[in-house]
This record gives C-alpha cells, structure tokens and sequence, in this order.
C-alpha cells in the first residue's frame, strides 16, 4: 500500500510539473512575443515536447521528485534552481542539434528560466505554507514555553507541532540572551 500512495503521489508531482512546464513556456512566448502568436505557434508546439523532457529528466536527475514538499528548505530551493537551469540548457541544445535554433527566440528561454524557476518554488513552498499554517491552529494542549531560541529550541519546537501525541501547544520561547527578548523564532516570540 505504501509503495503504491509513493508511486501516485510522484505520478502527481510529475503531472504537476507537465502542467507548470507548458504553462511557463507558453507565458514565457506570450511576454516575449507580446501575446502575438500567431507567426511562432508551430515553433512552440515543435519544442514544447523537448521543453517537457528536458525538465522531467533534469528534475529526476536532481531529486525533485523525492523531497518532502512540506519540509521545502533553502537546499530544495537551490535544487530547484539547478534543476531548471540544465532543463534549459538540455532542451537548447536539443534544439540547436535538431533545428539548428534557426526561428527560436533565445530570450524565450530566458523568460520560460525565470517563469518556471518562480512557478516550481511556488508549488512547492505553497505546500510547506499550508503545513505551517494547519499547525499553529492547533489550540488544544496545555501551553508550553521552550527554554531556548536556538537549533536546539527550534528542532524542540518542531517536535511539538509535528507530534499532537504530546499534548503541548507551544506560546513561545524564553532565552538567556538578552537580545533576543522581543524578537520572534519561526513566529514565536521570545518573552524573556
């Protein structure tokens, strides 16, 4: 039961990605043929397929389709950026090899870099968002303060939000540094 809800659940992330790649490459024709398609519309049907390609096989290549996107962090981001930027120069250079890049605007592949990097960490980090906001509506559990606002305190603080068995709801942190008090860790804020 496990190995199938995996293999759906990255059927989906494919999908997803199928879906963010022909619409940041269309918006990406639009903006820079200023929504006039008419002369380039056989050009972006002939490398969409490629443009799709080249980022699933760079997104395998890279672990897009194994990370947790509730747990989306600055590595994924950078993974993400990598990700996309060798889609982009895999799916040129098959164009080039294929049609000599004779027709094919180069600053769509810029647009389409910056449109589908924008797209991808925004699907992802959108997930990350929901799973935060769903655990700070816990208000049930007997209220805790956690005694340090550094690594230590932050992995204790998600700890309690991610395990309800617990029974805490935290209210925020209090620290030995005196610099901290007012300031806020991950929403929280240091009380003293």
């Amino acid at each position: 039961v496990l190995v199938q809800v995996a293999y759906r659940r990255r059927l989906l992330e494919v999908l997803l990605d199928l879906i963010l790649v022909s619409l940041a490459y269309y918006a990406a024709y639009l903006l820079r043929f200023e929504g006039d398609l008419k002369a380039n519309f056989d050009m972006f049907v002939k490398s969409l397929p490629i443009m799709i390609a080249a980022q699933i096989v760079s997104g395998y290549f890279f672990g897009i389709y194994k990370g947790v996107w509730a747990s989306t962090g600055i590595n994924d981001l950078i993974n993400y950026g990598k990700a996309v930027t060798t889609a982009t120069i895999l799916a040129v250079l098959v164009l080039l090899g294929l049609y000599r890049f004779v027709g094919f605007s180069r600053a769509v592949f810029a647009i389409y870099w910056v449109l589908m990097l924008l797209f991808m960490s925004a699907s992802r980090v959108s997930f990350r968002l929901l799973d935060e906001g769903v655990r700070k509506r816990n208000l049930q559990g007997r209220k805790a303060l956690i005694y340090g606002a550094g690594m230590g305190g932050q992995l204790t603080l998600r700890e309690i939000e991610g395990n309800k068995a617990l029974g805490l709801r935290v209210v925020g942190f209090i620290d030995d540094n005196e610099s901290l008090k007012g300031r806020r860790i991950r929403g929280y804020s240091v009380l003293g």
